[in-house]
């Protein structure tokens, strides 16, 4: 399984005609492919005016069917050239396999946390194990699924974890009993501090809201 987005920033100004346009796309997606698309805005993190188009897939058929599609389709590629104007700069792909856990369709996500690191030079295979080690235990601490996955593009070795939340409340009390877990705070500072790039700009949590 995989878990595609594509991510744009606006630019400063018609923020309300921006989200509007955002959602529209959306739509526009749904209606006219197989993919089951939803809009998510960057909240409490970096970047904020960006969002996020993402959907999962089960193989790479489904988003290339997908693509030939709407590139096939005049309203879809009419309506991309009308974002240009709410658009900061060009839009950013991110592919990710996932190699742990599945996404819940009954689950009502409203939150999402994402977690990107870079695997040290070396340590492909344990920056892997090590991965999915940390999404088990922080699903047992938090009884909240994460999902854990490889990136298929970007810098090579990067990897990434996912975790949906039903309300804000529900990330905050996720988040609390994490940081005050021992078994979480070691994993960190011992496994996890070998397996992946030692660099401040390797690593970035984000925070996202559901748009639609």
């Amino acid at each position: 399984m995989y878990l595609f987005t594509r991510s744009v920033r606006f630019a400063p100004g018609h923020l309300a005609d921006s989200m509007a346009w955002a959602v529209g796309m959306a739509d526009r997606v749904n209606t006219g492919t197989d993919l089951d698309v939803r809009l998510f805005s960057r909240v409490f993190s970096p970047g904020l005016g960006t969002v996020a188009f993402a959907t999962f897939v089960e193989g790479l058929q489904a988003l290339h069917d997908a693509n030939d599609a709407l590139m096939g389709d005049a309203g879809y590629l009419a309506a991309v050239d009308e974002g240009a104007a709410f658009i900061d700069s060009n839009p950013d792909d991110a592919l990710l396999q996932i190699v742990h856990g599945a996404p819940d369709p009954s689950r009502a996500v409203t939150y999402v946390s994402t977690v990107r690191t870079v695997i040290a030079n070396g340590m492909i295979q344990r920056g892997v194990d090590v991965g999915v080690q940390i999404s088990q235990h922080a699903e047992k601490v938090t009884g909240v699924p994460t999902l854990f996955g490889v990136s298929m593009s970007g810098p090579y070795g990067s990897v990434g974890w996912t975790t949906g939340y039903e309300s804000v409340q529900h990330f905050q009390d996720a988040e609390g009993a994490l940081t005050t877990d021992p078994e979480w705070l070691a994993l960190l500072d011992g496994e996890a501090a070998t397996a992946y790039a030692d660099s401040a700009f390797a690593s970035e949590q984000l925070v996202w809201r559901l748009v639609g």
